[in-house]
Formats: C-alpha cells, sequence, structure tokens
C-alpha cells in the first residue's frame, strides 16, 4: 500500500529522479488543469462533455459549440476536491452578443499544499512539492442554423511546481497557449453528431530542466439520442482520441423529469493497449484478445436540480465519481445562474 502511495504521489507531481541527479518536469499540471468535463453534469455523465445541450449554465466548461444552444446570460462555478487534497475549480460567465453568437470566459485553477513522500519501508523521504496550476480562457460559439453551430477557445494556461529536496530547489513552471474548436449538427429533432479538437498549441515559456512540457490535445466525436414520452430520456456516446496515445470511451444516460429533476449515471471504457487495438480494427494484425479488450475504469452517479426564482434559473448539480485510479475526484459540485 505504502509503495502504490509512493507512485501515486511521484506520478501526480510528474517528479523523477535519475541515477545522474534530477529530471523534474514542468507542465505536470496541464493534464489536470484543462482536462474536459469541468462541472458535476458531465463527471455524471462518465465524461461526456460535447453534446450536453439544454439551457445548462455550466456548458460553457464542455464544449464552446454548445453555447449556442442558449440565448442567455449563463454563469457557473464548479469545486471538485480530489484525493491528496487537491483542489479544483472553475468560474465561468456568457454573454450573447446577438441571437447567433454568444461569447463568455472562464477561469481554472488546481492546487495542492505541500506533498511530503515516503518509500515503501515508511522512511520519509526528503521530497517535498506544492504544485498550482491557473488558466484563462475566452471562448465562443455561433449558431449557423438552428442545426449547425461552431465554436471555438483560446487558453492561457500556466503550471508551477516549487520542488524541494536534496536534489532539486529550484521551482519549475510552464506557460502554454491552446486552442479548441468544435461542431454541433442536429441531424434530427432528438439525435446530435459532435466533434472537435482540444487543447491544440504551443509552450510559449517552459522553466522544466529538461523543456519536457507536454500538452493534452485530444480529438473527440460523439452521438446522442432523445426519446421524450413523460420524461426526457437521452443517450450519449463519445469517443476521443489524445495525441499521447490514450483513448476515452464514454456513454452515459440522462433521465430529465418534470418538475425541475434530473438523474444521470455514465461510465468511461479505456482500450487495454490503443495502439495495437487500431492495427487490429484496420486488419495489419491478427485478433488478440488483449487488444480488443475494453476495461471500465470510471463509473459515476449524479443529479440536478433546478429552482426558477422569479425570471432567474438557479441550478445545483453533484456527482459521484468511483474510478480506479485513487486521482480522480470522487464528488463534483457546480452550481449555475441564469438571470
Amino acid at each position: 500500500m505504502k509503495t502504490t502511495l509512493l507512485i501515486y504521489i511521484l506520478f501526480f507531481c510528474a517528479y523523477q529522479v535519475d541515477a545522474q541527479g534530477s529530471n523534474v518536469s514542468s507542465g505536470a499540471m496541464f493534464e489536470y488543469l484543462l482536462s474536459p468535463g469541468y462541472s458535476a453534469r458531465s463527471r455524471s455523465l462518465g465524461g461526456v462533455h460535447s453534446l450536453l445541450l439544454t439551457d445548462d449554465p455550466s456548458a460553457l466548461f464542455h464544449a464552446p459549440a454548445l453555447l449556442p444552444s442558449s440565448k442567455q446570460q449563463q454563469g457557473a462555478i464548479t469545486y471538485e476536491p480530489y484525493l491528496l487534497s487537491m483542489d479544483r475549480y472553475a468560474l465561468g460567465y456568457t454573454q450573447p452578443i446577438s441571437d447567433s453568437l454568444v461569447v463568455g470566459g472562464v477561469i481554472r485553477s488546481v492546487s495542492r499544499g505541500s506533498i511530503n513522500a515516503y518509500d515503501e519501508f515508511g522512511t520519509p523521504l526528503d521530497i517535498s512539492i506544492a504544485p498550482f496550476g491557473i488558466s484563462l480562457s475566452a471562448v465562443s460559439g455561433y449558431a449557423f442554423s438552428e442545426d449547425f453551430f461552431l465554436g471555438s477557445a483560446i487558453h492561457l494556461a500556466h503550471d508551477h511546481l516549487a520542488p524541494s529536496s536534496d536534489y532539486v530547489s529550484s521551482t519549475v513552471s510552464a506557460t502554454a497557449l491552446l486552442f479548441d474548436a468544435g461542431l454541433l449538427y442536429r441531424i434530427s429533432g432528438a439525435a446530435h453528431l459532435s466533434s472537435g479538437v482540444r487543447h491544440i498549441g504551443f509552450i510559449l515559456d517552459d522553466h522544466g530542466e529538461q523543456g519536457s512540457s507536454s500538452l493534452p490535445a485530444s480529438l473527440y466525436a460523439g452521438i446522442s439520442g432523445a426519446i421524450r414520452n413523460e420524461l426526457l430520456s437521452v443517450w450519449y456516446l463519445e469517443g476521443e482520441y489524445y495525441t499521447v496515445g490514450d483513448l476515452h470511451i464514454k456513454t452515459a444516460v440522462e433521465l430529465v423529469f418534470p418538475q425541475y429533476l434530473t438523474v444521470r449515471s455514465g461510465m468511461r471504457f479505456t482500450p487495454q493497449d490503443v495502439e495495437n487495438l487500431f492495427e487490429t480494427i484496420s486488419g495489419d494484425r491478427p485478433v488478440r484478445a488483449k487488444y480488443s479488450k475494453k476495461t471500465v475504469d470510471l463509473f459515476s452517479l449524479g443529479a440536478g436540480l433546478a429552482f426558477p426564482i422569479n425570471t432567474a434559473l438557479i441550478t445545483v448539480d453533484m456527482a459521484v465519481t468511483f474510478h480506479t485510479d485513487a486521482l480522480d475526484p470522487t464528488t463534483t459540485v457546480t452550481l449555475g445562474f441564469a438571470p
């Protein structure tokens, strides 16, 4: 158990010590700072983020192409505690400029107090790291028609690590400029398609010892369908491929009841070997069980309430995430408002 905890701590901080000395990786917080689904609604749907329509104030955290689906001012704040006492926050606001154009801004932050590590025998290691990350984002969405939306975003992100040990005493950091672009298309009144790219950009400034920062760039696509009877039932399927080689396949169901209650559940699948899985599908390699095997690495549940107050709408959403990775959050809370 102590060995596992040590691995988690070292992985989380991207702190590696080699036989020659030390390699401290800047940019270690970008993955947590810029990951999609910065809301309880997305978390409760297994991380689905590109298809979340309806008047949801937290849509600005998901994908910019969603913004034109709402024609009013909206704002939201998210709080997400991780294990190891790391906290993640997001605050955003959107403003319609015209019937077709919506713009907004988002501030995100990730912070953690000083981390002390121990070896497998419980002996304290002289390693203490205080990670911090912050990003500023400008988002926009444009409706070409009632069925076709485009969105874009630009992010300025800063990552800061302050390690202290026998090996390293200097602070390392990285600053990056990133871009998102996506589209949302209504196939029919009950079905939608989404596609886009996230976090395509470059490092502006890297003060890591080896200039080893990396960006969590990805490609995504999704489809959703809805059935309306006494309640609205929506099914989601979304895939996201990261340039580092990870593939996430997410599926979820959302039930919208009358009187402003919504119940949600989702799962995320991760293939064991993405590169060889693709080669197997293309026929370049024979089918082998380990290439096509998928693992459920995330299961989530959540609910949301909406409270109309005069002409305003207040929303409260909560998600609980069950994950095999101890670094993933267990709870997420999002408060939204539409004046």
